[in-house]
């Protein structure tokens, strides 16, 4: 990340640490629920296929509160470069055991973007926030932060 862009991250950051913000992280058996319902539902088939349409196949995506990677799943090209930032356990632990099953080049980070260094992730062509409150708790800075870790194409899906 440039000097001018860390310097514009933090002029929109608040005074409020980053533990302390508003921003939601499910639990374990919420998260299971979500997946439950998630499997059941035709909501990530109906919006995979209307993004794909708008954006076309990525080949590389930066995919921030992955949940299952349903969505992602259906914009992505065969052997695409996926990493999938993760906070919670169950969610994270889903994408690992089932990446080997998927053809994608998926790397898992079990971690909120709030935490995340600089160095940790590099930017991707296109970026992915689907249903994640990031948007929401802290728009400015997210939008900021997905910014810098993407070159081309940021996509926000917001509950």
């Amino acid at each position: 990340m440039s000097n001018q862009n860390q310097q514009a991250v933090a002029a929109t950051m608040d005074s409020t640490s980053v533990e302390n913000r508003k921003s939601p992280i499910w639990d374990d058996q919420q998260a299971a629920f979500y997946l439950k319902g998630i499997e059941q539902s035709d909501y990530a088939e109906k919006v995979g296929a209307s993004l794909l349409e708008v954006i076309g196949t990525q080949t590389e995506l930066l995919d921030i509160g992955a949940g299952v990677g349903t969505i992602s799943r259906r914009i992505l090209a065969d052997r695409a470069l996926w990493t999938a930032i993760e906070p919670n356990h169950f969610l994270a632990s889903y994408l690992t055991r089932h990446a080997a099953k998927w053809p994608y080049q998926l790397s898992v980070v079990q971690s909120s973007w709030q935490r995340l260094t600089t160095n940790e992730i590099k930017p991707h062509t296109a970026s992915l926030a689907a249903n994640t409150s990031g948007p929401v708790y802290d728009t400015k800075s997210f939008w900021h932060w997905q910014r810098n870790y993407t070159t081309d194409l940021m996509i926000w899906i917001v509950p």
